[in-house]
């Protein structure tokens, strides 16, 4: 069930630059399965549009029918809400752009050190650089380059084109083998679950607030004399439950032509 000492909030501004998607450092369809069931679109649109209201932002009218932006417990994580009515998914993520970094740089440590032990090893092994993919280092590819047209120097290309794919296509073949050889003595890291990693991850408690959430959305609201949550019209009790939320105070206030300015 939800939390009762915290509460989930529209977003209505947001403070920062943002980044996000449905599907990316996290995919909440598995947890948000997990918390809710599975969900129907009609139910989602009906529960967000009682509690939240009128969504703050815009959305991509072609692709999706509504989006909402609901504030987490953790400052700097979104959790976005879509009716799902194409298969895109519910549930998807916003993350101020410093913990959004902090996350990649998080994901990508363990392969960012791995591949720094990697071309140490074959450097001292076999006296060679690697060009990798995505090679931002200018230096190094113009040293590699140098060699390489050096060993090349009496081959014959037909125009530059053909020494520039000749060239990478020796890189690469080059990066591969080095790879299956060295992955042979310190094997490629694996991704660490969620659950493995310490609580000091950024990761795993960006996860939480989305999680917690989206565990929010079980609190129901009334139309009438009906409660329903995300997932639904809830069975009548003797007792109303103790986490019953405030619909929205925009419900039945008409837009009125306001629909006619776009902003």
């Amino acid at each position: 069930m939800s939390n009762n000492t915290w509460i989930s909030k529209q977003v209505t501004v947001l403070d920062g630059n943002y980044t996000g998607a449905m599907a990316g450092i996290f995919d909440l369809e598995e947890p948000g399965e997990q918390i809710l069931g599975t969900l129907d679109p009609g139910k989602v649109f009906i529960y967000i549009f009682r509690r939240f209201g009128y969504p703050r932002f815009g959305w991509d009218d072609q692709k999706t029918l509504v989006k909402y932006y609901l504030s987490t417990p953790m400052d700097g994580v979104i959790l976005e809400v879509r009716p799902d009515v194409t298969g895109a998914g519910t549930f998807g993520y916003m993350l101020r752009e410093n913990l959004d970094q902090l996350c990649v740089d998080e994901e990508a440590s363990p392969f960012r050190e791995w591949q720094a032990r990697r071309e140490a090893w074959v450097l001292q092994e076999h006296g060679i650089e690697i060009i990798n993919i995505f090679e931002q280092d200018t230096v190094k590819i113009k040293r590699v380059w140098d060699k390489w047209a050096a060993d090349k120097e009496d081959s014959d290309f037909e125009n530059q084109a053909a020494v520039d794919k000749a060239f990478f296509n020796d890189q690469e073949t080059i990066r591969v083998k080095c790879i299956n050889l060295y992955e042979k003595i310190d094997p490629f890291p694996k991704q660490i679950p969620l659950q493995d990693r310490d609580d000091s991850s950024i990761i795993k408690q960006c996860h939480t607030a989305l999680c917690d959430a989206i565990r929010d959305l079980e609190r129901p609201v009334y139309v009438r004399d009906v409660l329903f949550n995300i997932t639904g019209e809830l069975p009548k009790l003797n007792e109303e439950p103790d986490n019953i939320i405030q619909y929205s105070h925009m419900a039945g206030v008409g837009v009125g032509d306001r629909l006619e300015v776009q902003e």
